[in-house]
């Protein structure tokens, strides 16, 4: 408890990394979010107010509260919005697609992975400016083994989310690749 007093900006990161832990594990809805930072903003505001009548004791506890709710809304904010930075709006839409490749390709036995940047999308009328990451699976034959970073390809595909953990205890593979700020997987025939 000595350790909270002698350093105050401790006490303000606990409740921010609080709700970061939140956005990350829990889904919550932006209406929650909101309500929460209301209730926060109306005891920040309750306690100026009691404040000038000098009710100390009372007054102290909720602006505490006020600021850990608020400061918690605020790093799961932060979490929520970097979530939906990296979303992108095309997973299980069949198209095709102008991607860059963003890395080397890696051999994964049967096939190879690499790494793209989904440039646009070609509809039969438009094509949609994209600017997504994306994880993509190529049979392992001799013309895939020739890509390089920085080569474009066209693509018939259809993105799909990255699957969660299969066992129980085991490796996330969609919360690595979340990490890596790519947000959709692809296996091109």
């Amino acid at each position: 408890m000595r350790f909270l007093l002698r350093y105050p900006l401790v006490r303000l990161l606990i409740p921010l990394v609080v709700g970061i832990i939140i956005g990350r594990y829990v889904t919550l809805s932006p209406v929650v979010a909101i309500l929460v930072a209301t209730v926060a903003i109306t005891l920040l505001v309750v306690q100026w107010l009691t404040d000038r009548h000098q009710y100390i004791s009372r007054s102290d506890r909720l602006f505490r509260l006020g600021v850990f709710l608020f400061l918690m809304v605020m790093g799961w904010g932060l979490c929520w919005w970097q979530q939906e930075r990296i979303k992108p709006d095309f997973i299980g839409k069949k198209g095709v697609y102008h991607v860059l490749l963003t890395d080397a390709i890696r051999s994964n036995g049967r096939t190879v992975s690499c790494s793209v940047e989904v440039l646009s999308r070609a509809d039969s009328t438009v094509a949609i400016k994209r600017g997504c990451k994306a994880q993509l699976y190529l049979h392992n034959d001799s013309l895939a083994r020739q890509l390089t970073a920085g080569d474009e390809l066209a693509l018939l595909v259809c993105f799909d989310a990255p699957r969660g953990k299969v066992n129980p205890a085991g490796f996330d593979y969609a919360s690595y690749l979340l990490t890596q700020g790519i947000a959709a997987t692809a296996y091109a025939d």
